[in-house]
């Protein structure tokens, strides 16, 4: 498996509900952690600052890490009839 395979892998395996994003930002900070300085907001956001000796011109790459999750409260049985 090569680094790309890899690092889709791990960012696609990676648990990452709503509001339970621990999994996904350990997976995406080990990756950025040898680009730039790393820090988290309040709100749980990763921030990843990599200075450079220009002023311009700057970029900003912006993502989200969560993912839906659902909870399954009731499974119904349903039986289908054919009509012969």
């Amino acid at each position: 498996m090569d680094e790309t395979e890899g690092l889709l892998k791990g960012l696609t395996e990676a648990s990452g509900v709503s509001g339970y994003e621990t999994g996904i930002r350990q997976v995406i900070r080990k990756h950025l952690r040898p680009l730039g300085e790393l820090s988290f907001d309040r709100m749980g956001n990763l921030v990843c600052k990599k200075s450079g000796s220009s002023a311009s011109p700057r970029v900003m790459l912006a993502a989200h890490m969560d993912e839906l999750g659902f909870i399954v409260s009731n499974i119904t049985r349903m039986v289908l009839s054919s009509s012969r």
